[in-house]
């Protein structure tokens, strides 16, 4: 998979003077970053959601266990209706560290 040196176009790496971000690295800041209240919030949400649906399938089966995680209150609260343009998008928000 790697093309010796005598193959490679002397000029293919003429202008090229940075090092790549390392893909391990780029991972690793995504997800290691500070999450938000709102974030937090709505993970914790999506794991409830998807605990009703393992109950439903559950009961669907006839197995009928009565079981309840504790859950602050403010997490049952509806959250506020998410924007979806990306015309006041920054990079800052998607969470990615190296976009320009």
């Amino acid at each position: 998979s790697v093309v010796p040196k005598e193959q490679v176009h002397e000029g293919l790496f003429r202008h090229f003077r940075y090092p790549f971000p390392l893909r391990k690295e780029v991972v690793r800041t995504v997800h290691n970053r500070r999450r938000t209240a709102v974030t937090e919030k709505r993970s914790a949400q999506r794991r409830l959601a998807t605990l009703e649906r393992t109950k439903a399938r559950l009961r669907k089966m006839g197995m009928h266990c009565n079981f309840a995680p504790k859950v602050p209150s403010e997490l049952l609260e509806p959250l506020p209706a998410k924007n979806t343009s990306r015309a006041n998008s920054t990079a800052e928000d998607s969470g990615f560290p190296f976009s320009g």
